[in-house]
């Protein structure tokens, strides 16, 4: 990957569509795709889950075009909850944020190279849909259901894809975490007209076709919820 100056101007004048981003953007980058690629770079702006908005908290308003496709997320704060606005209407969120330190070995596990061992742990709930078991994500999703409701964000060790999560020490660690925080705040997702929403979000039943990875979080959450 190396760099080369270009002459913006002249680059403009051969291009109607950077002509027109150069109008109003402060930033461009233009790049090049390789044949055969539109069709898959097409289909994932189609995809595009507006739920990322949730965890990028510099970023409020995000247009994504191709062609004359549009779509437009905006995310905004009402009364302690995250309103997001997409494609399909208007949604009710709830996010708790908690920081873990991570021991040694987890550190020797993940090859982590932050210095200070802090990793965040986000969990964002849709207050709607409480009764429905969300999934696992890396700041974008992953192929790994969960218990709870919404999504529970954090660098997770994943196989090469980032789809699956990993066995370890790192992941046990931040799971452990999670479930103490996920614990800590579901009294917060009552309301005064539904005193009782919180146990929607409480763990479903065990099922046969559970992964490690929720096992251990109903375990977690068992145990801080007793305690």
């Amino acid at each position: 990957r190396l760099p080369e100056d270009i002459d913006p101007h002249k680059e403009r004048d051969k291009d109607e569509e950077l002509e027109e981003l150069m109008s109003w953007a402060t930033n461009v980058v233009r790049l090049p795709l390789k044949k055969g690629a539109y069709v898959d770079l097409a289909d994932q702006i189609r995809k595009f889950p507006p739920e990322f908005l949730l965890f990028v908290d510099h970023v409020r308003y995000l247009t994504l075009e191709e062609e004359e496709n549009s779509r437009e997320f905006m995310l905004h704060r009402k009364d302690g909850e995250l309103i997001l606005d997409n494609d399909n209407g208007s949604a009710r969120w709830m996010r708790f944020d908690t920081v873990h330190s991570v021991s040694a070995d987890a550190r020797a596990d993940c090859h982590l190279n932050n210095d200070s061992g802090d990793v965040p742990i986000q969990w964002a709930t849709p207050l709607d849909r409480l009764d429905r078991p969300g999934y696992f994500w890396a700041f974008f999703p992953t192929s790994n259901a969960s218990l709870v409701p919404g999504i529970l964000n954090a660098p997770w060790k994943t196989n090469e894809d980032r789809q699956n999560l990993l066995a370890g020490p790192y992941n046990h660690e931040l799971i452990e975490t999670a479930a103490a925080m996920i614990a800590a705040n579901l009294p917060k997702l009552a309301s005064q007209d539904d005193p009782a929403r919180h146990l929607n979000a409480f763990p479903c039943k065990k099922k046969a076709d559970d992964t490690e990875q929720i096992e251990l979080l109903r375990n977690c959450l068992i145990k801080s919820l007793r305690t």
